[in-house]
């Protein structure tokens, strides 16, 4: 029995023993277990964060399979319970889904990944999270918000002293301020960032930052800043072939030069900018940079093919800003083509681009453009013109360029309007007004330093002093004015004012009957004219020296001849108004040798020519001229035929203007024959049309007649105030003619009136 309990315990204990690795080592299984289960979870970390990486990885070219990697690293680390893993998870989730610029599911994650960076006490992640907070509401265009989120982020990664961080969020907060083209802001931040990437040596975000810095610049027009930048910017992105960096900074360097008006450098820069913009097919700066260098060669330009090459690249420009719907760029290419043309002296073309240029900177509201467009309009319509209204149209453009100009204080652009106001004036022959506007122009083309400005503005001022001169010391003054035009034109090599001022020269010497000086000077115009091929400006300094030999004794041939080639390149150029014009000096001769049958006959010539080519203002000229003969010969009944062949061509013509003339002149006729009350019914006539007409001029004068009327009558008190009234009419038109004659009409009038 004992043995078989001894047995039994026996196998008992060995069986104890046996099971001894089952049981005896319980702690030691525990332990095993627990660590199989850390193994576990650092292999499920390992992958979530393998899954993190390759999630970022992905992001750059899959953002979708990116997503994916971010949703199963996230299932992974809430499974495990990795709150820094989850946050990190939440964190590039929110990124992912601001790619896809789905914004509200972005701050949706970050919104919780900055719950678990609070939490757990993780700033690194708090930091981010707030930051990319910033972006997505900046995708929202809530620009307060994520100013907001941008700060706090800042205040983080300023305080731990994490610079990259901080680097991150400044180039952040410049970029949101540049969208807003807030640039005060967009500098503050930029000039934070250069320090901070230049400690991190990371020349990409600097140089990217040195061209933003440079771009902006150029809006506050800070040019130098924006060249020091933006070189700085160019030396470092070509160094790293940023191509960004370089192109945005070579862009702003175009701008810069192009405003610092130094088209050298314009066209270096522009250039390399084409360059760079072709090469990103970036149509945007392909763009300003055609348009920015077409400017620089139209500025540039001195020949006709210079002028055309510009003409090019604004044609290019212009197609690539319409082809973007950029209305900036639109409106520099049109403004080039128009300065061009304008050069070219193709007004028709100049007017064309003209008003396009004026729609489109009205439409971007630069008033610099549409000052620009309305004077070179000016300018075109000047040089269309034909009649009074189309001077009228070239002046009214004109006083709106000069407006504008001053507003802007664009002295260039103030030039061109008082140099086209002045030249308009002066063939609306109006010599007051020239004078007012020339002082100006030549004000202004003296402070700008342009010569050629200079020059004309003297040229016309001569004229208009030479128009106005009642004696030798004024006819003295227009001469020394138009020898000053005449060596700036010299100087600047311009043969038309030239031509002008020595025109007027000539002119002033021929009053001043100083006849051998007037002829030197004439015949100095006719070669520059000959010289150039002016066909116009032959004729008229050859109806000049015609004239002038005419005045003097024993020059009738020279005269003739002179008379005769105008007449003959007049006919070349079927220009029948500068006929008419040649047959009333050869008159005028006629009349001075007393052959009247001969001076009446080309006067009569005259007329029938301007009344075969219906000349309505040309034939005015040649009735004068036979009124004046008439009136030589006392042939009144003559001047009374004359003034009903004028009333006849008004109705058939339907040409109140002529119509007022021909009640003129029979008001006149009347008078030599002393039918005064024949001659007031005339008079009133004139004054009747002149009112409809809402003709100043033209008022004026049929009040003057009507004085003479009732001066004729014994009516000296009528009489003297009608001329009152027609002298405070002439004051406001500034016509020195009429002024003169009105005067002479008061001072008759007053010495007869008992009041006086």
């Amino acid at each position: 029995m004992r043995s078989r309990l001894k047995s039994i315990s026996v196998a008992i204990v060995l069986l104890f023993l046996g099971s001894a690795s089952l049981v005896l080592p319980l702690p030691i299984q525990v332990a095993a277990i627990a660590q199989t289960s850390l193994d576990a979870t650092a292999a499920k970390r390992k992958e979530a964060n393998q899954l993190l990486e390759q999630g970022n990885q992905q992001l750059r070219t899959n953002t979708q399979a990116s997503l994916q990697s971010f949703q199963r690293a996230l299932v992974i680390f809430q499974e495990i319970k990795d709150r820094n893993g989850e946050g990190q998870a939440f964190k590039n989730l929110g990124n992912a889904a601001y790619v896809l610029k789905n914004y509200i599911q972005s701050i949706k994650y970050q919104e919780q990944a900055l719950m678990i960076a609070r939490e757990t006490k993780d700033v690194d992640l708090e930091g981010r999270a707030l930051n990319n907070l910033g972006n997505a509401h900046k995708g929202l265009k809530a620009t307060a918000k994520a100013t907001e989120f941008y700060q706090q982020a800042l205040v983080i990664a300023r305080k731990n002293q994490n610079r990259k961080l901080e680097g991150l969020i400044l180039n952040n907060l410049a970029q949101l301020f540049i969208e807003k083209e807030d640039a005060a802001k967009t500098i503050e931040y930029l000039q934070q960032l250069l320090p901070v990437v230049r400690e991190l040596k990371d020349q990409e975000v600097e140089s990217t930052a040195l061209a933003n810095l440079s771009d902006t610049y150029v809006s506050l027009s800070e040019y130098q800043k924006a060249i020091e930048a933006g070189q700085q910017a160019l030396v470092i992105g070509r160094k790293l072939k940023n191509s960004y960096a370089e192109r945005l900074s070579l862009d702003a360097l175009t701008r810069a030069y192009s405003s610092l008006s130094n088209p050298q450098k314009t066209v270096e820069f522009g250039q390399q900018s084409l360059t760079a913009a072709r090469q990103s097919k970036n149509q945007f700066l392909e763009g300003r940079a055609l348009a920015l260098l077409a400017d620089a060669y139209v500025s540039l330009a001195n020949s006709n093919e210079e002028y055309q090459k510009a003409i090019q690249i604004a044609q290019q420009a212009l197609a690539t800003a319409r082809e973007t719907k950029n209305s900036n760029i639109e409106g520099i290419a049109l403004d080039v083509l128009t300065r061009a043309y304008s050069s070219l002296r193709n007004p028709r073309k100049t007017a064309e681009f003209g008003q396009q240029s004026l729609t489109v900177a009205r439409q971007i509201k630069s008033k610099f453009l549409e000052g620009r467009a309305l004077a070179f309009l000016a300018d075109a319509y000047y040089s269309l013109a034909n009649s009074n209204e189309e001077y009228q149209k070239s002046i009214q453009l004109a006083q709106q360029a000069l407006a504008i100009a001053r507003e802007t204080k664009s002295s260039n652009i103030e030039g061109i309007a008082l140099d086209v106001l002045t030249r308009a004036y002066s063939s609306l022959r109006n010599p007051r007004k020239t004078v007012e506007f020339g002082q100006q122009s030549l004000t202004v083309a003296r402070q700008i330093k342009s010569k050629f400005l200079e020059g004309r503005a003297l040229a016309f001022l001569a004229d208009a002093y030479y128009s106005l001169a009642n004696s030798n010391e004024e006819y003295q003054k227009s001469i020394q004015l138009a020898q000053q035009a005449l060596a700036t034109a010299r100087e600047t090599k311009s043969s038309d004012i030239e031509g002008i001022a020595l025109y007027t020269i000539s002119k002033a010497f021929n009053k001043l009957e100083e006849y051998e000086k007037a002829i030197k000077f004439v015949e100095q115009y006719l070669f520059i004219a000959k010289e150039s091929k002016d066909l116009q400006s032959q004729i008229w300094a050859l109806d000049l020296l015609g004239e002038i030999h005419g005045q003097i004794g024993g020059h009738g041939k020279e005269a003739e001849e002179a008379i005769q080639e105008g007449l003959r390149l007049a006919q070349q150029l079927q220009d029948y108004s500068l006929q008419v014009q040649l047959l009333i000096t050869s008159s005028k001769n006629a009349q001075l040798g007393d052959d009247y049958k001969e001076a009446i006959a080309l006067a009569q010539q005259a007329f029938a020519l301007a009344q075969k080519h219906k000349i309505y203002g040309s034939e005015l000229a040649p009735v004068i001229q036979l009124a004046d003969l008439y009136s030589d010969l006392s042939a009144y009944q003559e001047i009374a035929d004359l003034s009903q062949q004028l009333l006849k061509l008004g109705k058939e013509t339907d040409n109140s203007l002529v119509t007022s003339v021909g009640w003129i002149f029979l008001a006149l006729a009347q008078f030599g024959q002393a039918k005064q009350q024949e001659m007031l019914v005339s008079s009133q006539q004139v004054l009747a049309t002149a009112k409809t007409l809402k003709n100043p001029l033209l008022e004026a004068v049929g009040l003057g007649l009507l004085s003479v009327g009732y001066a004729n009558t014994d009516n000296y008190e009528q009489a003297l105030a009608l001329s009152q009234q027609g002298l405070s009419i002439s004051d406001k038109i500034d016509d020195s003619d009429v002024e003169s004659v009105l005067l002479q009409i008061q001072g008759w009038s007053k010495s007869f009136c008992p009041q006086y």
